[in-house]
């Protein structure tokens, strides 16, 4: 940024947005729209502490047919070096494989930070899109997500990480990059730490190969951590209480109210999985919303099994 003696700089900002400006709500705010103020009040709460899921961007994002949202990850290099991304999940795309829960990122998974569920041993049909979004509509999909890295990188460097970081998505979407797609990728370094002037090109490529990593880490545990905005019903990640990941539906869902003959079996099942000590933390009040995650729905993919 060129800096001249008596004159405000004028910074250059990239930006990308989910745009959801025709969402419905209260939009009558005259010559005085918010943003501006949003995003004083986001840089105001920045901290080391990121809330993931149903947040920010987040909010109203959609991941295929689960609730997308903020999802964040980092590693560092055993010379000290850290790369981190965020990304906001709004993907045309599943973020699960076809009919399974367990995520495309699941090899990437560290510890159990998007629930431990485990690689899958299933061959995918090229064809086989279950999961994706039913109606894909031009510009109303969109992954937006930030490289950074503390390590001092030119501009070219930093292109190439965003480059190479663009097989995240791909590792953790599918399908991604597609015509109603609107996938974008920012790169940032701070430049806290210097690194040597040789051997800089295998660097970024450590570097970018790292970043597709925590990148598609980052989709996972946005989408694992999301849940259904108030008010709002449809398919997402819930986590019963002493109990493993499942997919279920909220209650008052169309397809739910499709499957109520077999309900009744449903919240039998869900009983007896409580009395046999499979879920012994489920209370009453949670066992009825439980028991929609067992009705196996062609729609949305849910599950028999828990």
């Amino acid at each position: 940024m060129r800096q001249v003696a008596g004159v405000p700089p004028s910074p250059i900002v990239p930006a990308a947005i989910l745009y959801d400006l025709d969402n419905g709500g209260d939009k009558a705010w005259g010559e005085k729209p918010p943003y501006r103020a949003l995003g004083m009040e986001a840089v105001r709460q920045a901290g080391r502490s990121v809330t993931l899921g149903t947040i920010g961007a987040g909010y109203g994002a959609m991941a295929g047919r689960l609730k997308g949202g903020i999802g964040t990850a980092s590693w560092t290099t055993g010379d000290g070096l850290t790369v981190g991304a965020i990304v906001a999940t709004n993907s045309l795309g599943s973020v699960t494989l076809p009919n399974e829960k367990r995520f495309w990122a699941a090899p990437y998974e560290q510890g159990s930070e998007f629930g431990g569920l485990g690689v899958s041993s299933s061959r995918i049909a090229p064809e086989d899109w279950s999961g994706t979004k039913l109606d894909p509509k031009p510009r109303a999909n969109t992954t937006l997500a930030c490289i950074a890295t503390d390590a001092a990188l030119t501009q070219d460097e930093l292109k190439r990480i965003a480059m190479m970081a663009q097989d995240g998505l791909a590792r953790a979407i599918h399908p991604v990059h597609s015509p109603f797609d609107g996938d974008t990728i920012f790169s940032l370094a701070t430049g806290r730490k210097t690194v040597p002037a040789e051997g800089r090109a295998l660097l970024v490529a450590r570097l970018g190969s790292i970043a597709a990593d925590v990148l598609a880490r980052a989709v996972a545990r946005g989408v694992y951590s999301a849940t259904q905005p108030p008010r709002h019903v449809g398919p997402s990640l819930v986590r019963p209480a002493g109990c493993a990941l499942g997919f279920a539906l909220t209650l008052d869902h169309p397809v739910t109210q499709k499957r109520k003959p077999v309900q009744a079996m449903c919240d039998a099942s869900a009983r007896q999985r409580r009395e046999d000590g499979v879920c012994p933390d489920l209370s009453d009040e949670r066992l009825h919303e439980y028991s929609q995650s067992l009705i196996r729905t062609p729609d949305y993919c849910a599950y028999e099994k828990i």
